[in-house]
């Protein structure tokens, strides 16, 4: 038996050679990659999302809400929108329209820059519109008779 220190190499006698190093990379290669895993995870959580609410008219229960970000795909905003809507509506549930989802788009706009001409970049979005409505308990809509 070869008795080894960390670092060490040695020379077996069938000539193939024992790195000790070898189980160290292994440990070490998965670290990077779940390192990697976990920042590119990360990134997307950090993106910029810009919401807009808008009351409709006449009522205190019903909202226009868009979420706009600047991602490649519409549906990747879709749980933003929802989250949105829950912290909108509160304990009550909700009610949601068909989403109107769109993409990124160039828009009419065009920017000259030293490298050539650019247009402006219309970031993806989603859209719907939202009724916050009491569960009705007993008589009470969230708790409160009516």
């Amino acid at each position: 038996m070869i008795k080894m220190t960390r670092g060490s190499v040695e020379k077996r006698p069938n000539g193939s050679i024992l790195n000790c190093y070898m189980p160290m990379m292994k440990s070490l290669t998965i670290a990077l990659f779940l390192l990697a895993l976990i920042t590119s995870w990360s990134s997307f959580a950090n993106i910029d999302i810009e919401y807009q609410v808008t009351e409709v008219a006449g009522s205190n229960t019903s909202y226009g809400l868009s979420v706009i970000a600047p991602a490649s795909d519409p549906e990747q905003l879709v749980p933003y929108w929802h989250r949105k809507a829950v912290k909108i509506c509160g304990s009550k549930k909700y009610k949601a329209s068909a989403l109107i989802k769109k993409e990124t788009q160039c828009g009419d706009a065009i920017k000259v820059t030293s490298t050539g001409e650019k247009c402006e970049v219309i970031p993806a979005s989603v859209f719907g519109t939202l009724s916050c409505n009491g569960i009705k308990v007993n008589g009470k809509v969230n708790g409160v008779t009516h």
